[in-house]
């Protein structure tokens, strides 16, 4: 029976996408009968986490923590890093990594990665983030040599010069479709959702002024956001007097994130770009997976993380290349007038789902992977 050790700063119940891309993966795994447990950080330190036993607390420091881990799971267990550099490191720049992953190699364990952030930009954000960035991407270098084999969700990464260049998987979708379809609500308007931490201040001026041609419509905001974000959007909607046309549900249970999607007849994603283009969604956006899994048409902004092979203008969905109030509002007033196009978009971003990132696609991507 094949063994992993999935080792993330972040896992379930703490709400964070690279702990929950954890969770289901590692669920997705033990369908097809491998043996997987976690390494996570708690309050307390790093904690060993296996299917049907409790927590068990293996100390604060991760190297003593994985060398402790060792003789709790069977032996010739692979290791995969799911690797985001502030999850190991505050200032973003863990390099005791390479000598932990060399040692852990010249112990002849088997090690992959899964890259699911490193800062990129060098030119034109200050010289602090310039010198972060030259950091990280030397690092991830160093690990990637180290790996196995590696992975990663962007297809960006690619274009760096590594020894061994990652594969590509989508983080795929954060929630399952339900057993038995919803019912849809009826309403004079459309009803649109927005996930919280992916709202913009352009995003809801474009909404207030598309009130105007219908006063029914409305926009469903769900998900966690951190207190600065939850707040900001507050005094949004009160200078935009938008209170009784937004309905903020915060965080709710994965069934209950995948019921509003369904219930929605627009999906809208902020993705942060830049003015010379970089950013913008990509194939690391659980949510927007989840979307597409849905069928609904998605509203949401192109970048140089923007793979078209999964997301391409007016056939997947609708792309912005700007987060104005007048470039939102336009794609609201298209999508929200054709209710022809609404469904073909939709229709098309599920099979694009279907097609590249259907949880079988992605395990059996993953086990190819971790056979390496």
């Amino acid at each position: 029976m094949p063994s992993l050790l999935i080792i993330t700063p972040n896992y379930a119940p703490l709400i964070c996408g690279v702990g929950h891309h954890s969770q289901v993966l590692a669920g997705r795994l033990r369908q097809r009968g491998w043996t997987v447990s976690i390494l996570t950080k708690r309050t307390h330190g790093w904690c060993l986490l296996q299917e049907g036993a409790a927590e068990q607390p293996m100390g604060k420091q991760l190297q003593k923590a994985i060398l402790q881990s060792l003789p709790h799971i069977p032996a010739n267990t692979k290791l995969l890093w799911q690797y985001a550099p502030n999850g190991f490191s505050n200032k973003g720049m863990p390099v005791f990594l390479i000598a932990l992953m060399l040692r852990l190699r010249l112990q002849g364990i088997r090690q992959y990665i899964f890259f699911h952030e490193i800062a990129m930009r060098t030119l034109g954000y200050g010289s602090r983030q310039m010198l972060l960035s030259m950091v990280q991407k030397w690092l991830a270098n160093k690990m990637n040599v180290l790996a196995n084999a590696s992975a990663t969700s962007i297809a960006l990464y690619q274009q760096y010069c590594w020894l061994y260049k990652p594969i590509i998987i989508p983080a795929g979708s954060n929630f399952q479709l339900p057993q038995q379809p919803q019912a849809p609500i009826v309403s004079e308007g459309l009803r649109c959702c927005c996930f919280t931490n992916r709202c913009s201040y352009a995003l809801l001026q474009a909404f207030a002024q598309w009130l105007v041609e219908n006063p029914a419509h409305q926009v469903i905001l769900i998900g966690q956001a951190n207190p600065v974000q939850t707040a900001q959007i507050q005094q949004w909607l009160a200078a935009l007097h938008l209170q009784s046309s937004v309905q903020c549900l915060g965080a709710l249970p994965a069934t209950d994130m995948m019921d509003q999607l369904l219930l929605s007849d627009i999906v809208l994603q902020w993705q942060p770009r830049t003015a010379n283009g970089q950013g913008g969604v990509s194939a690391k956006n659980g949510t927007i997976a989840a979307a597409m899994q849905a069928g609904k048409p998605i509203i949401s902004i192109a970048g140089d993380m923007t793979e078209t092979t999964y997301f391409r203008h007016g056939q997947t969905c609708w792309l912005l290349q700007e987060d104005s109030p007048q470039a939102w509002l336009d794609a609201l007033q298209e999508l929200g007038s054709k209710a022809s196009l609404r469904q073909q978009l939709g229709h098309a971003a599920q099979t694009c789902y279907q097609q590249y990132m259907s949880d079988t696609v992605l395990t059996d991507q993953f086990e190819q992977l971790l056979n390496t």
